[in-house]
């Protein structure tokens, strides 16, 4: 679960090349929602969002599907809550490679490492483009940033972002 589109699309791309079926969501209840309707081997989630962090998310699940598995994805590693540490299966920091979450799902989920199917990769075209759409959008989050800062405003840090 992630609230940010084009790093949502950049996993799930990477992820399905390796065989695994995944949905998105873009909030804590857009999860929960799913999680509610399909069966999960594991959500991954990030720490910062709106509407509903990642331990207020974590304890949700825990309290309505206790053997979920629960991994983080967060920037923000160094914030996050002791409690969040007893309810989760797993970490992974986001910026670190890709193939980073794909070691951490296997672990969680003890299943031996999975190879890339041969045409169910993404195109180059694709990833290029979805790349280039995460690029500008963290542009225009530092811009806003500085924007802020010239005006003499408190900056605030970008809001974190999950897969489930």
């Amino acid at each position: 679960m992630d609230d940010h589109a084009p790093g949502l699309k950049i996993r799930k791309i990477f992820l399905e090349s390796f065989g695994y079926s995944v949905a998105i969501a873009n909030s804590g209840a857009a999860a929960l929602n799913s999680i509610e309707k399909r069966s999960f081997d594991v959500v991954v989630l990030d720490y910062r969002m709106p509407e509903m962090n990642g331990l207020e998310l974590a304890r949700k699940i825990r309290e309505r599907f206790p053997g979920l598995r629960l991994v983080v994805l967060s920037g923000y590693s160094a914030e996050l809550p002791i409690e969040l540490h007893d309810l989760v299966d797993g970490y992974v920091t986001k910026g670190s490679h890709p193939e980073e979450l794909l070691r951490r799902l296997e672990q969680v989920l003890g299943s031996a490492p999975r190879k890339r199917r041969i045409g169910q990769g993404p195109s180059t075209q694709e990833l290029l483009s979805t790349s280039h759409e995460h690029l500008q959008e963290s542009k225009r989050q530092i811009q806003r940033a500085h924007e802020q800062v010239s005006r003499g405003g408190k900056t605030k840090r970008p809001g974190g972002r999950r897969t489930a």
